[in-house]
Formats: structure tokens, C-alpha cells, sequence
């Protein structure tokens, strides 16, 4: 095979393609990490605090209305069948109930924390998914006395492995509080980090969500493509001013590291906020929903300074009404660390329900049993996909260690079946059983793929230096990173 090629396929003869779904291509959770051979140097990349598995459950909410009540739902993310229920605020209260998913006690569960909206005293409440109050973690992030509403979002901010609180006042000056969960249970009663990221004179709240983009070092970007086990916070805005998104390091003092304009800068409605990976690298995206009158999701990519918009959907545009509050949950259902699914609710009585939204923003089905103003919320994305990188920049994980022979040498034959995708997602080649040398492949290829055992399963993220370079060929653009699938069917 050539070096560079179109594909990593044999040169002097083409391997008869095999078509396979792109999505059953990924193998569905992360099995084992196996370490390539000697001839590799390993950087130190940060350990996964849990393996990342398949989320099966969303969280759906009542939103304010006059008809709500403050009742939280465990919900089967396939079928929609109610799981558990519970209401965490008394039955007469009318203004909607916030909620955030996280491994606060780090049993490796998810729990579910709730927040109210206006009109009763703002205090957090963290329950299990079969809606048991673990009541170490009750507190009110502003004190009893503020009654203006909440947002929350779970993520580990201070990287120790457990997930902190972010509170946000959803009405008024937009104050945010963060507090560290604590080893024994519950959240520190002082505030860790402190902020008001509007305007003295703005009045019209925030939300909040959680993501690890990025490697940041006192509010410096060290590396945008690769995650340090932190969350950053990220910061929307409510109604009366344009839409706007901020992304702070946290570390120490907070830190603007990256501000993105979703959405249309006329709409003055407020938005909402979610994390999710959609493309294939791995920071995850912010999805953002616009409050009333827009009724429009955008999925914005995550990494600093881009303002790449990867979807722009409305999920509800058929009801033909004007639209109200939206709101996101996207789910990873399959395990693989990318999303393959987000929800889509109204806060509205006559919203539609709940509807099953592809990542890139077409309708795919929906829970029509749910009626009444809703907000929806899934588990968050695993805070680690477990990649390993090499000294040359190639990034690997295994989903299946090989128990087979290893290649003998570097240019050893080889049978593979692999699908390759860019970054977005788009498939330039799915083939099965193709046979080449180790030493006539892109070099991305001839390490990541030497050091696998037959039988074994292993995706390949191979930066522009050990696969095409600046000039790519006649299928692969210039200067791009590619991801690769591969598994190893035999070897001499």
C-alpha cells in the first residue's frame, strides 16, 4: 500500500467492500485498554474515574404552569414507561422544577438533583433514581430566604472525582455558586467559587451546564482538543438581551476561556443549556435551546474558539403554534461516548410531549403519553472516553482486547475490517476483510494497528502527522484527522 493513500487498503489491488451500518461499527463500551508495543512512548493522559457505559434513563420534569405540579420522572429511554416518580417540593407549587444528573457519592450511579423554580425557597435536594432523598446533600445554595428560582448543573470542577454543584439565579442578577461535594457525602456548606457573569444592571437570570473542553491552566488553553479531568461552567444567558454563551475555567479564579453567539442576536427570549459529544473528537458540544418565541436548538461545537454550528433544528415546529421555552437532554444510549440521542420537550401544557431528536436535528420519535409543561435531562456524557496517546499524537482506545497472535514486526500482514469517518461523522470507506503490509500504511495505521492481537477491537484517532498530512489525496482533504474502527482479523 502506498504511503499516503486514499484509504488504508493494499496497493495493487482493491478489497471487494463490505457495507455496514456506520453506528454498528462502534463497538458498544470500553472493554479494556491494551498498551502498544515497546517501540511506543505513552504520554500521560488523565485516568478514567469510571467506565463509561450505556444511559438508559432520562429525566423528565414539570416546567412552570398553572396546571403543574413538582413531580420528577425516571423514564426508560427507549420505551418512555415511567420508572419512578417523586416530588421533592410541596404539591401546590406552581413553578417548575430544575434537575441535574450526577455521581455525587461516587458509588458509580447516577443521582439526581433537583432545584425549584419561582416561588418557594431555592434549596437543592439530591434523590437516587428510585427516588430516595439522600438528605446529606440538602442546601440552599443562595439561603431560604431567595425564592427567585434556580438552575443547576452536576460536574466535577475541581477534578478530585466527584461531581460538584453549580447553582445559578434563574431570575435577577444571574449570581452563580459552586460547591464541592464532599468525600463523606453532601456539598460543602461554603461556596467555592463565586461569580456574576452579567452586567450590573441585568436582571434576567442565568443557566448553567458542565463539560470538560479542554486543558486549561489559570484561564489559559494549553490544549483545546484534549480534556484534563475538570469541568469548565459554562454560562447562558436569560431573556431581555441577545443570546450568549461564556465557558469558564474554574481552577482558580474563574476565567473567561470562550464565548460563543448562538442562535439569532435579535432573540431577547433566554436560552438553556446541555452538553453533548456529537462530532468525533472529544470535547463535547453545547446544545442550546431558545426560551420563548424561538422554539430552535443549535448544536455548537465545544471546542474554544469554535463557533461551528453542527445542527440547527426545532423539534416542535409542526405543532404550528409560537413557540415557547425549549429544552435538550442528550443521551449517550449505546455506550460508545458519543451521543446518539436528545430529547426535546416544551414548557408549555400543549408542548407535544417528549421527542426522540437524531444529533443532527431529525425527528425520530417521542414519549406522546407526556402532556403538560416539561424539561427534560440525561445523564451526563462520561467524563473520559479513555483514550491513550502516543509520542507521535496517535489517540487509541480498545473495545476489545485481542487474545489472538500480535503482528510479528512492523510490516507484518494483516487482515482488518474497519470503518473510517472524519470528524464529523461522515464515512469516506467501510470495508471487510482487507489484507496489506504494516509498512504500507499511513503511520497512524502501522503503530496503532501493530499493536493490537487478532480478535481484538480498537478505534484509531489519527491526527494529520501519522495519517495524509498537509496535503491529503484525492479523498481525504488536507490537513485532517481521521477515525478509524478497526478490528484485527488475522495476522503473519
Amino acid at each position: 500500500m502506498p504511503k499516503p493513500a486514499p484509504s488504508p487498503r493494499p496497493a495493487g489491488g482493491r478489497s471487494t467492500p463490505s457495507r455496514r451500518s456506520p453506528r454498528a461499527s462502534r463497538w458498544p463500551r470500553l472493554d479494556g485498554i491494551e498498551r502498544l508495543e515497546s517501540r511506543t512512548v505513552m504520554a500521560a493522559d488523565t485516568p478514567v474515574p469510571f467506565a463509561p457505559g450505556p444511559a438508559s434513563v432520562v429525566v423528565v420534569t414539570n416546567d412552570v404552569g398553572w396546571e403543574s405540579t413538582p413531580l420528577v420522572r425516571v423514564v426508560d429511554a427507549t420505551s418512555g414507561a415511567e420508572l419512578a416518580r417523586f416530588q421533592p417540593y410541596p404539591s401546590g407549587f406552581r413553578g417548575g422544577v430544575r434537575a441535574a444528573l450526577g455521581d455525587f457519592d461516587g458509588n458509580g450511579t447516577q443521582e439526581i438533583a433537583v432545584a425549584p423554580g419561582v416561588g418557594v425557597a431555592g434549596e437543592v435536594r439530591v434523590f437516587t433514581a428510585t427516588g430516595v432523598e439522600l438528605p446529606a446533600y440538602r442546601m440552599a445554595p443562595f439561603a431560604t430566604s431567595w425564592r427567585g428560582g434556580l438552575d443547576i448543573a452536576a460536574g466535577d470542577f475541581d477534578g478530585d472525582g466527584r461531581y460538584d454543584l453549580a447553582a445559578a439565579k434563574a431570575t435577577g442578577d444571574g449570581e452563580i455558586r459552586l460547591f464541592r461535594g464532599r468525600a463523606g457525602g453532601g456539598f460543602e456548606a461554603a461556596a467555592w467559587k463565586t461569580l456574576r457573569p452579567f452586567a450590573d444592571t441585568y436582571l434576567g437570570g442565568a443557566s448553567v451546564a458542565a463539560a470538560d473542553v479542554g486543558t486549561f491552566n489559570g484561564g489559559t488553553v494549553t490544549a483545546a482538543d484534549r480534556q484534563d479531568g475538570r469541568a469548565e461552567l459554562i454560562v447562558g444567558n436569560g431573556p431581555t438581551v441577545a443570546p450568549l454563551v461564556r465557558v469558564y475555567d474554574v481552577s482558580a479564579a474563574p476565567v473567561i476561556v470562550d464565548t460563543k453567539r448562538p442562535l439569532s442576536p435579535t432573540f431577547i427570549g433566554g436560552i438553556s443549556l446541555a452538553t453533548a459529544r456529537v462530532n468525533l473528537d472529544e470535547i463535547p458540544e453545547i446544545v442550546v435551546t431558545g426560551g420563548r418565541r424561538s422554539g430552535v436548538t443549535e448544536v455548537i461545537d465545544g471546542r474554544v474558539g469554535s463557533g461551528s454550528r453542527l445542527a440547527r433544528y426545532e423539534a416542535f415546529a409542526g405543532l404550528g403554534r409560537s413557540a415557547p421555552a425549549g429544552y435538550a437532554g442528550p443521551i449517550d444510549r449505546d455506550g460508545d461516548g458519543w451521543t446518539d440521542t436528545i430529547y426535546a420537550t416544551q414548557g408549555r401544557a400543549d408542548g407535544g410531549g417528549v421527542k426522540q431528536v437524531s444529533p443532527r436535528g431529525s425527528v425520530t420519535g417521542g414519549f406522546g403519553s407526556f402532556a403538560g409543561a416539561l424539561r427534560v435531562v440525561a445523564p451526563p456524557a462520561v467524563r473520559s472516553l479513555g483514550f491513550r496517546t502516543t509520542s507521535t499524537g496517535l489517540r487509541y482506545r480498545d473495545f476489545v482486547v485481542g487474545t489472538g497472535a500480535a503482528p510479528s514486526t512492523p510490516s507484518a500482514s494483516v487482515t482488518v475490517n474497519y470503518t473510517g469517518r472524519f470528524i464529523d461523522g461522515t464515512v469516506f470507506n467501510d470495508f471487510k476483510d482487507v489484507p496489506f503490509r504494516l509498512d504500507r500504511v499511513i503511520p497512524g495505521w502501522t503503530e496503532g494497528v501493530g499493536g493490537m492481537r487478532v480478535g481484538g477491537k480498537r478505534q484509531l484517532i489519527t491526527p494529520p502527522e501519522v495519517a495524509y498530512g498537509p496535503e491529503g489525496n484525492e479523498t481525504i482533504p488536507g490537513d485532517a484527522t481521521l477515525v478509524f474502527d478497526v478490528e484485527l482479523a488475522s495476522t503473519t
